[in-house]
This record gives structure tokens, C-alpha cells and sequence, in this order.
């Protein structure tokens, strides 16, 4: 056992004696070699830090004293008239184009000899239907106020949801710098804070019980009026497919009056397809549920001029809920300096549209046929749509 031992202890010495060193001069290179890489590494991130700062100061000496780099000549007197041409040129062309698409021979009534209401209340011209449902509609609330809005696309929908915005949260509103004609993008201010699209989910995150604490009001408008003014809105200044009308008036009403109908009559027909033209639109009486809740709205008529009717209706609405002087004040004030980036009601397009649409009974009755129903229940008298083509209005529309 002894010499076993003897034999086996030099070997084992010996093994000791080799691994050892080998380790020790591996760990020690390892070591060195990760030492002159974090060395690097602090050189790098030092001389980046370095670079940055020098970048920062001669960013801010150049915003500071006006360096050259950001600097631009005014333009000459000819090189704004250059530019105040081409703008000119462009909306010229603009307007022809839309009078050269809108140039086609209108046809005769396809209900002659009858009147708006005989030609609907007959049958005869299938006139939409009242109260046809939209799964959703758009609320807006000032709870401090009891006061609910129902928007309508077209009835001054962007004003109103600034208005709203402004009663939610009046100081934030004034000092984040909003205009309530002037719409700039919402970075969270009111968004989504006041708005509801189901009326039942509204009455519940308010806790609505008795309908009677709270006012309930809506803007409506001559059905014409807002047609002319989606039709200008969709079509020309948004560049929409208009259910491949493009721009000419006649082929998009009558597109829009077979895509209504189709929504109204057919009960296997999907919402979902539904488009941004057809909300926009479609009859201002399948919005808000009307059928539901007619008795419970108070209509505030809208105007292209705010000091007719819309503006006293608005001053009485609000201050029947308690909205302060200043506050209304504000309001008016804002209302009356100007209008809103795409308001359509001065355009030259307009104008040559408007009177191509009022002069014409062909596409007066379709107008009747799409709105027949806006007209009786919010109270707009109906056209005579055999004087449509004898009162055809002076050259005051005159594009140039």
C-alpha cells in the first residue's frame, strides 16, 4: 500500500503543479484584455459626450443669434406676385375643372306635374324612410352644465366639438392656445373625455335617470345647404371616390340615393359597409336616435352667418343651463370673427354648384326623394320643384 501511495503522490503533485500556472496565466490575459476594452469603451463614450455638447452650444448660438443656416431672403415684390399668380392659376383651373365635369345636359323630373309632398307621401318616388338607425351616433356632454350635444356631420360638427371641449375644460382650452373656429389637432385635451357613440353607455357613465335634468339639443340644416356643402367637402376639397363620381353632382346624387335606399330597404345589408361619404351624407334624421328621442331635442337651426339664428339660439341654450356670461361671451365672440379652415359657404365652387342644384328640378326632386324626411320633421319648407328651372337665379354666382 505504501509503495501504491509513493507511486501515486509524485503524479498527483505533478498534475497540481501543471493546472495551476495554466489557469492562473489564462485568467490573468483574460483580465487584461477586459480592462483595455472598458478603457476603450470610456475613451469612445467620452469623446461622443464631448461631440454632443460642442453640437448643442452651436445649435443654440445659431438659434440665439440668427446664423446664416436658418436664414431666408424675403421675396421681391415680382417674386410675390409670381407666387400670388400661380395660386391664382391653380384655383382657376381648380373651378374649370369642376365646371367642365359638372357641363353634362341635365335631364326633366321623373315625376312631373306632382308636388314634393304627393310625389313622397304617394309612394310613387320611393322616398327614403324616416328614422332609419346608424348603429352609432355622436354625443357630446358638458356634465357641469346637464347639456348634451348630438353631432351631425355637416351641422358645424367641428365648432361644436370645440364648444364642448371649451365647457369640458375652459382654462386648459384658453391656455393651451385652442380657437373654437380654428381647429388644429387634438393632442388629448378633450378627445374621447366628453364623446359618446351609444346613447345607453352615455345615460350610464353619466348616471342619466331623469332625462328631464338634462338638455339635449342638436344643429340642423336646409337639407340642400348640407348637401352642397358634403358634396363640396367629400368630393372636391377631400378628393374622396364618391362612389366613382368624382366630382360631377348629378351621378353622386344619384349614387347616393340608391346606396341610401339599398341601406334603408334591405335588412340583410351589412353596416359595416358603410363608408365616410355615406355618414356625412345620409338624412339628418337617422342620426341621434330621433325616432326614440324627437320630443326630447331642442334644434338649433344653423346659419352661414352666425348673427341670425344660430347664435341666439346657442346664447338662449346655454344660458338656460347655467354656462356663465363670460363664457358665453367668449363663445359669440369666437363665432363671429370667423369661420372654421373648410368651410365651404364662400367658395367659388359653391357658388356655380348651388346654382346648378337650385335651378334644376331634376336634381331638386332627387334631393326630395334622398331628404324628404328632414324637411317635415325639422321643419324646412319643401321646394317647389316645377318653379325650380323658371326661378333659375342672375350670373350673381359668376366664378371669376
Amino acid at each position: 500500500m505504501l509503495r501504491c501511495s509513493e507511486r501515486l503522490m509524485p503524479s498527483f503533485a505533478n498534475i497540481k503543479y501543471v493546472a495551476i500556472p495554466q489557469s492562473s496565466q489564462n485568467d490573468s490575459t483574460a483580465r487584461t484584455q477586459s480592462g483595455r476594452l472598458f478603457e476603450e469603451r470610456r475613451y469612445w463614450l467620452a469623446l461622443f459626450l464631448v461631440v454632443a455638447v460642442v453640437v448643442s452650444i452651436a445649435i443654440a448660438k445659431t438659434h440665439r443669434n440668427g446664423d446664416d443656416t436658418f436664414h431666408f431672403e424675403p421675396l421681391t415684390e415680382e417674386q410675390l406676385r409670381y407666387v400670388n399668380g400661380e395660386r391664382l392659376v391653380e384655383k382657376n383651373a381648380i373651378v374649370d375643372n369642376i365646371e367642365a365635369n359638372n357641363s353634362d345636359p341635365l335631364p326633366p323630373r321623373k315625376f312631373a306635374g306632382i308636388t314634393a309632398a304627393s310625389m313622397c307621401q304617394s309612394g310613387m318616388a320611393k322616398c327614403l324612410p324616416p328614422f332609419v338607425k346608424f348603429k352609432k351616433s355622436h354625443f357630446l356632454a358638458a356634465p357641469d352644465y346637464h347639456l348634451i350635444m348630438c353631432l351631425i356631420p355637416k351641422n358645424l360638427s367641428t365648432v361644436m366639438a370645440l364648444i364642448f371641449c371649451y365647457l369640458l375644460r375652459e382654462k386648459e382650452f384658453i391656455s393651451a392656445g385652442r380657437n373654437i373656429t380654428t381647429r388644429i389637432p387634438d393632442v388629448g385635451l378633450c378627445h374621447g373625455k366628453n364623446t359618446f357613440v351609444r346613447i345607453d353607455r352615455m345615460f350610464q357613465a353619466l348616471n342619466i335617470k331623469n332625462m328631464s335634468e338634462w338638455k339635449f339639443a342638436m344643429v340642423t340644416r336646409d337639407p340642400a345647404d348640407r348637401f352642397l356643402s358634403g358634396f363640396i367637402d367629400r368630393c372636391i376639397r377631400v378628393h374622396e371616390d364618391c362612389y366613382g363620381c368624382g366630382n360631377n353632382m348629378t351621378c353622386f346624387i344619384e349614387a347616393e340615393y340608391r346606396k341610401a335606399a339599398e341601406y334603408a330597404y334591405d335588412q340583410n345589408w351589412d353596416a359595416k359597409n358603410l363608408t365616410r361619404d355615406d355618414w356625412h351624407m345620409f338624412p339628418q334624421n337617422w342620426h341621434c336616435y330621433l325616432r326614440d328621442f324627437q320630443r326630447n331635442y331642442e334644434y338649433i337651426r344653423y346659419s352661414s352667418n352666425p348673427q341670425e339664428t344660430l347664435l341666439k339660439h346657442l346664447k338662449h341654450l346655454f344660458k338656460s343651463q347655467g354656462v356663465p356670461e363670460s363664457s358665453i361671451a367668449y363663445i359669440s365672440e369666437s363665432l363671429q370673427s370667423g369661420r372654421t379652415a373648410h368651410s365651404t359657404v364662400m367658395s367659388s365652387s359653391r357658388k356655380f354648384l348651388e346654382q346648378r342644384l337650385r335651378s334644376s328640378p331634376y336634381l331638386m326632386e332627387m334631393i326630395v326623394r334622398l331628404f324628404y324626411h328632414d324637411y317635415t320633421l325639422l321643419g324646412y319648407p319643401l321646394p317647389n320643384l316645377d318653379m325650380a328651372d323658371s326661378q333659375k337665379p342672375m350670373q350673381w354666382w359668376s366664378t371669376r
